[in-house]
């Protein structure tokens, strides 16, 4: 057994614990890479002193690691069933890692996050504007970083546009927007 951080992660699937300040066990899990240190969409928060968390068996396949998690959840006992200290509130096994989803389903997520994008209000305040625009004045960034930005965009690279009024060049959405709308008067020239 090694000791293990999130700069020093187990191999393989582990099963871990949570240890609380009194020394009880009060949550079992099973994780891959640094699952451990990290509350996700769990309810129970990993503790605060790192040294409380402890990895019981690492180098499993996923199969053995949901093994032990059920057999260490029974070994301690859960608490909503009057049977022990741990907050687990299943009897361990059934974690969704490498599960595939299937294009129909992928579908009816995208169907239902459209509708409720649709129904809400996503248009900026003029004084939310302002502040962002104030808090960018007199930032620069390098040009590496520009490139980065500008491969990592959702929406891929934009094509360069040139202002015809002052001749500054940039990528065609924040050009137009600043510089005015296809060949109007510049709004950043005097």
């Amino acid at each position: 057994m090694g000791i293990y951080s999130t700069t020093n992660l187990p191999q393989g699937f582990y099963v871990y614990a949570y240890i609380s300040k009194n020394g009880n066990v009060y949550y079992i899990g099973k994780g891959h890479g640094n699952r451990a240190w990290f509350k996700y969409n769990h309810k129970v928060k990993p503790p605060k002193d790192l040294s409380h968390i402890v990895i019981m068996e690492s180098g499993l396949t996923e199969l053995g690691a949901f093994a032990l998690e059920r057999r260490y959840i029974r070994w301690y006992g859960r608490k909503d069933l009057g049977l022990g200290h741990l907050l687990n509130k299943t009897d361990g096994g059934d974690g969704a890692s490498g599960f595939v989803q299937t294009q129909e389903h992928i579908n009816k997520r995208v169907e239902a996050f459209s509708k409720t994008w649709k129904q809400k209000d996503h248009s900026l305040t003029e004084e939310h504007k302002r502040k962002v625009s104030e808090g960018l004045k007199g930032r620069t960034f390098s040009e590496e970083h520009r490139r980065n930005l500008s491969k990592s965009a959702p929406w891929g690279p934009q094509p360069k546009w040139t202002c015809p009024t002052c001749g500054k060049s940039g990528g065609i959405v924040v050009m137009k927007r600043h510089h005015g709308h296809y060949g109007e008067k510049c709004l950043l020239s005097d």
